[in-house]
């Protein structure tokens, strides 16, 4: 997508963003779309009692932007935070419909939210799953990198307990029981299910 933007030129002159830089927060409104050319962007949300979490971490190639730009409520519902330094282009609401007149770029736009909604709704389903053990066990059935084995690398336990939105003590309690009941197997920072 981005490559056919270039080939169209009509992506913005990048602007570089430095490391914690908040390129949008809760309730700015959108107007264009941003590709990220460089670094990464945390989509951060944040609670009523002011608690934050990491909802994605955006990296090159990615866009930001795109599944609001055209909703009947336009406005960021999170923060982007530059996570390191960034570069990102844009590309203006109506230099996105002109490209969408590309049946190339269109079939890559649609398939490009198509694959954030299926993330977002798998999301959604991990993070109602009703005890810590079936988030754990449906993180791993649903990121595992190896088909037959179902393995998961888990860089560790700090950054699942991100992605799964919990205690980080609790879901090491959690890991080892289910490791001590042979319920999980793990290998280094391999995990899959026994």
């Amino acid at each position: 997508m981005i490559n056919n933007l270039l080939k169209h030129s009509q992506l913005s002159i990048p602007c570089v963003y430095e490391k914690d830089h908040a390129i949008y927060l809760e309730g700015d409104y959108c107007d264009k779309i941003g590709v990220i050319l460089s670094g990464s962007i945390e989509l951060i949300h944040y609670s009523t009692s002011g608690n934050s979490s990491v909802l994605s971490t955006l990296k090159k190639g990615d866009t930001f932007g795109d599944v609001i730009i055209f909703s009947d409520y336009p406005y960021y519902i999170g923060a982007l935070i530059a996570k390191e330094k960034t570069k990102v282009a844009y590309l203006i609401k109506d230099s996105l419909k002109d490209a969408l007149n590309d049946e190339t770029f269109q079939t890559m736009f649609i398939q490009n939210l198509s694959n954030k909604a299926f993330s977002f709704n798998k999301q959604v389903k991990l993070l109602k799953q009703s005890s810590l053990k079936d988030k754990i066990l449906f993180y791993m059935e649903t990121n595992s990198k190896d088909v037959l084995q179902q393995k998961v690398y888990i860089n560790s336990i700090t950054s699942l307990a991100k992605d799964l939105n919990v205690q980080r003590p609790s879901l090491s309690r959690v890991m080892r029981s289910l490791i001590d009941a042979k319920i999980i197997k793990k290998s280094g920072k391999w995990y899959w299910i026994n």
